[in-house]
């Protein structure tokens, strides 16, 4: 298909290398228990997950939205790369942040969220051109079959609606402007009032791992307290937060200690497969957990 990107990340590989050894992570597959090295090229990662296919051959998005992402995410490497460099010159195990880039990293962890392929999914499903714009359905697919009589194949209204929904998807999730990701499109699904609430840095103390479907999350503590959750390396990771956290204990407020991370990633909901982190010893301390 040309110069298009066929192999496209729903996390960004420049976030994955933080945990890798020359491009190299330790995986660990839940379904068989085995422990191995991959190369970060292979993981999180799906073919054309943010395209739609041709049915003549092609694609009919033309990588257009693999692009958006791909200038989001150099821009946003060199800002999260400048901003741990900060924090390691601090002494202090919290950082809090600001507002100007509260809303940046809170951007950056829910377009993380809703670009995998489980939510593209879900928003695909929830979408309906054929009750909102029932003629677009008729017109596109009159134009599609237009060109039957050259490639000899029919396509269905139904495959046309599929690919019209996908598109409509895609366009919430990776709008032209990506500080607009937040704006009604996961305050509906999460309930979250992204103008209130806090964010912090957090030093980990027993160095982040992660799984497939469920890198940036949401959680609720003990208290009821919601929040956002996303690693950055395996130092460091983002949270944003309803309440005000006056406590670091980790015991306290429940969202960096490692039971709570081995919660997150065996919760069936996030239907995850796959468990990555930088150290071979920490998965087969998952493996052998109780809660594993």
């Amino acid at each position: 298909m040309g110069n298009t990107t066929k192999n496209q990340h729903y996390v960004p590989q420049f976030i994955l290398n933080n945990w890798a050894t020359k491009e190299q992570m330790w995986t660990l597959n839940k379904n068989t228990n085995k422990i191995f090295k991959t190369n970060i090229e292979n993981i999180c990662s799906k073919n054309y997950l943010y395209d739609i296919k041709s049915p003549f051959g092609g694609l009919i998005t033309k990588n257009e939205y693999e692009k958006r992402f791909a200038k989001y995410e150099g821009e946003m490497a060199d800002y999260i790369r400048d901003l741990l460099n900060i924090f390691d010159l601090n002494t202090t195990d919290a950082l809090v942040i600001r507002k100007e880039e509260r809303e940046k990293l809170l951007n950056f962890a829910i377009s993380i969220a809703t670009r995998s392929p489980k939510m593209i999914e879900y928003f695909v499903e929830r979408t309906d051109i054929s009750e909102e714009m029932p003629n677009l359905i008729n017109e596109f697919h009159e134009f599609i079959n237009s060109f039957t009589q050259i490639y000899n194949i029919e396509v269905s209204k139904d495959e046309c609606e599929k690919m019209l929904n996908k598109l409509d998807g895609l366009r919430a999730i990776a709008p032209e402007d990506e500080s607009n990701i937040t704006l009604g499109l996961f305050n509906k699904f999460v309930g979250l009032d992204f103008n209130k609430g806090y964010a912090y840095i957090l030093k980990s103390e027993n160095e982040t791992f992660f799984a497939n479907n469920m890198f940036s999350i949401t959680g609720v503590t003990e208290t009821g307290n919601k929040i956002i959750y996303m690693p950055l390396s395996p130092k460091y990771y983002f949270i944003y937060s309803i309440e005000k956290i006056d406590c670091w204990d980790k015991n306290k407020i429940n969202v960096v200690d490692d039971d709570y991370c081995y919660w997150l990633i065996n919760n069936t909901s996030c239907d995850c497969n796959f468990v990555f982190s930088n150290s071979k010893e920490k998965l087969e301390k998952l493996i052998n957990s109780k809660l594993y």
